[in-house]
């Protein structure tokens, strides 16, 4: 097995960091309240929400051209700076969602679970200091698709439910999701399962986020049978 000069970070600057972290988010939280003081709580969240899938998309691509990528041979080595600075500002992102989320209780278990796991996932990989090119890759294929399903939330919200504009946002939603989740998220899992470089920590996390992304996609498919083949689904 091929010795891996790992860059960790310490348990308790990593939890003061991902503390001031979430306040940040927070913080960005409340002026989008303020901004947006007609709208609902939710409103903004999911400003927020959007916010987080966009930067971190493009901190995730940024990253992997930047390198290692794990789909070429990089899984497993010491996290680098830039990746190491994007899995905080997600993790950041998890803790402070899933406190909103149990507090004002919008969310199935489901999702709970998906954001106990991303966090235990980003938590560590930055604590065992490597196998963040996996990680960056795993989370901007779980994040490219959140902009479209924001969208088509606040198209829903606005009226436009079952216009042309909702139902094209709603199936590149839906494409995507699946291409990135099970094409490519498959592809990326069968690395690093038969890789000897990945620690058996990061492999547990990742079948784990593997198996909720499969359950969401069964959800997914469940309501397009409903909505467009039973014709059902109001929403």
């Amino acid at each position: 097995m091929e010795e891996i000069i790992a860059n960790p970070i310490n348990l308790i600057p990593l939890i003061l960091l991902t503390m001031l972290g979430s306040l940040a988010w927070l913080a960005l939280y409340y002026l989008a309240r303020k901004i947006f003081s007609k709208q609902s709580a939710e409103f903004s969240s999911r400003i927020i929400a959007c916010l987080h899938g966009i930067s971190m998309t493009l901190l995730c691509l940024l990253s992997v051209n930047q390198g290692p990528n794990p789909l070429n041979g990089g899984e497993g080595l010491s996290n680098t700076t830039l990746q190491i600075f994007t899995l905080v500002s997600s993790l950041s992102y998890f803790v402070y969602d899933l406190c909103w989320c149990l507090y004002y209780q919008t969310e199935p278990i489901i999702m709970l679970l998906h954001h106990i796991a991303s966090i235990t996932s980003l938590g560590c990989i930055l604590v065992m200091g490597q196998s963040g090119a996996e990680g960056v890759a795993g989370l901007g294929s779980m994040e490219v698709t959140n902009p479209l399903l924001q969208a088509r939330w606040f198209l829903r919200t606005a009226g436009y439910n079952r216009t042309p504009i909702h139902t094209l946002v709603e199936w590149l939603f839906i494409i995507l999701f699946i291409a990135m989740r099970l094409l490519y998220g498959s592809r990326l899992v069968y690395i690093m399962m038969s890789s000897d470089r990945v620690p058996w920590q990061v492999k547990t996390c990742t079948g784990s986020l593997f198996l909720i992304s499969i359950a969401f996609i069964y959800h997914i498919s469940e309501f397009v049978r409903r909505k467009y083949i039973a014709g059902t689904e109001n929403r």
